[in-house]
């Protein structure tokens, strides 16, 4: 779904960019978006979203708890979750980039 958000919004850009060239605004489009998304689709083969969760189960042996702090760090989460983030395009740094850019 979020592929497709962003997706829309890059052959948007480019629609509105080159009216009389919709095919190359798809070829472009593809050839932006391929590549990201094959680092989706095989991290979460890997690492799906929710890993955290995953994780958290193995350390905890699925048992009730009172503090997460107890198994994992604040820091290792922040690293997991971030790690995930870079990959599926949502880091803080890609984010905040203009979108002209990603069009590009």
């Amino acid at each position: 779904m979020e592929i497709a958000i962003i997706g829309g919004g890059i052959v948007g850009l480019g629609l509105a960019r080159n009216l009389h060239q919709r095919g190359l605004t798809c070829v472009v489009h593809e050839a932006a978006r391929a590549a990201p998304a094959a680092r989706v689709v095989l991290t979460n083969r890997t690492a799906p979203p929710d890993f955290i969760n995953i994780r958290i189960e193995g350390l905890t042996g699925d048992r009730p708890f009172d503090k997460l702090d107890d198994f994992i760090s604040q820091r290792e989460l922040r690293a997991l979750s971030d790690q995930y983030k870079r990959i599926a395009g949502y880091s803080i740094e890609e984010l905040t980039a203009p979108a002209v850019q990603s069009a590009q």
